[in-house]
């Protein structure tokens, strides 16, 4: 797989802001801390106390999931006014998008090697990067 180089191509260059998102355990597990991590994820909040203490039991940490940066700040503000500490992990990442813009379309690479190779040739090629952020 090639590119044209005939065609004016831009690379849009997303960072894309992902966060993995615990609620750090204590030890011993106390019915206030099961309490918080019910208040703070929706889904657990129908679920018997004793169901997710002894779910939890002998964990660190109870993983809430990868978000985005506005939901990692939400959580973050609720889980301190619940007494809650969280482990955030940033797992952000770079993704380039080529577009053809003499037909104004966009290349969907679905191979994930073919799509860093293009993307390194065309910026070793001087392609104008256009840059955004998604959050």
């Amino acid at each position: 797989m090639t590119w044209d180089r005939s065609i004016h191509w831009v690379l849009e260059k997303t960072h894309h802001h992902r966060f993995d998102v615990s609620v750090m355990l204590d030890k011993p597990l106390t019915a206030h801390t099961l309490a918080a991590i019910r208040k703070l994820n929706p889904d657990l909040q129908q679920t018997p106390i004793t169901e997710l203490k002894s779910r939890l039991f002998g964990q660190s940490s109870f993983p809430l999931g990868t978000v985005n940066g506005t939901r990692c700040r939400e959580l973050d503000s609720a889980a301190r006014q619940l007494g809650l500490r969280l482990n955030i992990t940033n797992s952000s990442f770079t993704s380039y998008l080529p577009i053809d813009k003499t037909n104004d379309q966009i290349w969907l690479i679905e191979d994930a090697n073919d799509a860093k190779r293009i993307v390194d040739e065309m910026l070793a090629a001087g392609v104008e990067v256009q840059h955004c952020e998604a959050d």
